[in-house]
């Protein structure tokens, strides 16, 4: 069944063999760049998503460290900076919650469109019979 598919549907000319080994350097050359540039798309756009994971962590450590300066200036008389420093701890704590869920989105987003590059390449490998 397979051996029938793969049978040509007619024989090939002298001259379209010569025309296919000519040209096939330049276009096999040409599928091998065009494959590399969509790799190369695909992994941007997953280092995107993990600086985006990057910034959400070096907030997160940033709040304790607001915290403790805070204190040590409240501590040192300088109370005005000190609550200015809370207030930009808090800030970041609010951002922080909105750049969490809106990261973990994106993420749900690329995971996806993975999902479905990979069901289209297993798709134009694998196809089901028609019964």
């Amino acid at each position: 069944m397979i051996i029938e598919k793969l049978k040509a549907k007619r024989e090939f000319s002298v001259f379209e063999i010569i025309i296919i080994i000519l040209c096939a350097p330049i276009f096999i050359s040409l599928l091998i760049s065009c494959v590399s540039v969509i790799i190369s798309v695909y992994a941007s756009i997953w280092a995107g998503i993990v600086s985006l994971w990057a910034s959400f962590v070096a907030l997160a450590v940033s709040v304790p460290y607001c915290l403790v300066v805070g204190i040590i200036h409240i501590v040192n008389g300088n109370a005005v900076s000190g609550l200015a420093i809370f207030g930009i701890c808090v800030l970041i704590l609010g951002l922080l919650v909105a750049f969490f869920y809106a990261t973990k989105f994106l993420t749900g987003l690329v995971l996806l469109l993975t999902k479905k590059i990979a069901n289209y390449l297993k798709n134009l490998f694998i196809k089901k019979e028609a019964q």
